[in-house]
């Protein structure tokens, strides 16, 4: 373009200046848009009540670590039940953890049946945060020497989680106590609004069985603030809505591993929940880390679990396989197996002595058989 005078110049700075700002809206437009139309999508993985059943962290492990912006939680009850947990008191299954690549984890009540200060032994041991908001000393501070809760990153969003532990933990004498769920689950939703997080996560160990009080349906009417509740302790499969709170739960004894997807748009965090089961799981890649560890950890010809001391001609069942607790709800051959076993040893204890010729009663809480016993030795 040739300029024949200053008008013509005018014009023509004119033009460019129209030009970029049509440009730099364009630009900004673009990067308004970005939240609706490619949204920051991030991956909560969970598990819960596994008892001490963590062979298949080996596909979890490797399903994370190829995750973008993925996160592994668990809502407790991880280091009680099995022979690599009873044997180790919990140690060797908090290790497993931190090789698993878990980034947080809230006490069940099994995790404080040897006491608070295991628990807080296990915490130390854990290269992740192990927190109970709820449960204090009787002195009124908390148990593990934190808050309760936590902020974790990841993909640019604050994730804000707090962890809450059923009260059917109290027992007399103890030296903690668990605190009001819903009080507790209350003020950490308040503290963690005041932070500025973009989701609220609770990790409840208090699950949705009739005998318990409050359910995690009951914690999501009553603190609608949290965006996902991940629940534990009954042992049930729960993929829910309450309002705008989401609850879930994967069963028990890593039957399925929980995923949930949270995509932060500009109308705010959409959430979608799946599981995957242990036969999926099954088919997909290992951690090799994770594999040689637990073969090293598994071995328990130490401790003399390698000697046979029966054998079965029949599976003895004490869970369906869609993960049903028959023997917390009904009579079993395995129940009658171990009251059987336990007359048999009370007689023989009695024989000869004063009470020898005294009947025997045999009696044993369905809650204490968490595992069947396969055919063979």
């Amino acid at each position: 373009m040739r300029l024949n005078h200053a008008k013509d110049k005018g014009k023509y700075l004119l033009i460019i200046a129209a030009a970029a700002a049509v440009l730099l809206a364009a630009v900004f437009c673009l990067g308004l848009g970005a939240p609706s139309d490619n949204p920051v999508t991030i991956t909560i993985f969970h598990t819960n009540d596994m008892h001490g059943n963590v062979a298949d962290l080996a596909y979890v492990a490797a399903l994370k670590s190829s995750t973008p912006n993925a996160l592994l939680e668990d809502a407790g009850d991880a280091t009680h039940g099995g022979l690599l947990a009873t044997a180790t008191n919990g140690i060797a299954i908090i290790t497993l953890m931190n090789t698993a690549g878990y980034d947080v984890m809230t006490l069940g009540n099994h995790e404080l049946e040897k006491g608070v200060a295991h628990a807080a032994k296990l915490a130390d041991i854990a290269d992740f945060p192990v927190f109970s908001a709820n449960t204090i000393y009787l002195n009124g501070t908390t148990c593990l020497n934190n808050s309760g809760n936590l902020i974790l990153e990841s993909g640019g969003k604050r994730i804000g989680f707090f962890g809450i532990t059923t009260t059917e933990t109290n027992v007399p004498y103890s030296k903690f106590i668990c605190t009001d769920e819903i009080a507790a689950a209350k003020n950490q939703t308040r503290l963690l609004k005041e932070m500025g997080v973009d989701l609220i996560v609770t990790l409840v160990h208090i699950g949705n069985a009739s005998s318990s009080s409050p359910t995690s349906y009951h914690l999501a009417m009553a603190v609608p603030e949290i965006d996902l509740i991940i629940d534990d302790h009954s042992h049930t499969i729960i993929q829910d809505k309450v309002g705008n709170t989401t609850i879930v739960q994967t069963g028990a004894f890593l039957q399925n591993l929980g995923r949930v997807n949270v995509s932060f748009t500009s109308d705010g965090p959409v959430i979608e929940t799946s599981l995957i089961s242990a036969k999926t799981l099954e088919t997909r890649t290992v951690d090799a880390a994770y594999v040689e560890l637990y073969k090293n950890r598994s071995d328990l010809s130490s401790y003399g679990y390698d000697r046979i001391i029966g054998s079965l001609t029949v599976d003895l069942i004490a869970n369906t396989d869609d993960g049903t607790w028959l023997a917390h709800m009904q009579e079993t051959p395995l129940g009658n197996l171990v009251t059987d076993s336990m007359h048999w040893d009370a007689e023989k204890t009695m024989a000869g002595t004063a009470r020898g010729k005294l009947p025997v009663v045999a009696v044993v809480n369905g809650g204490g058989i968490r595992a069947g016993l396969a055919a063979g030795n």
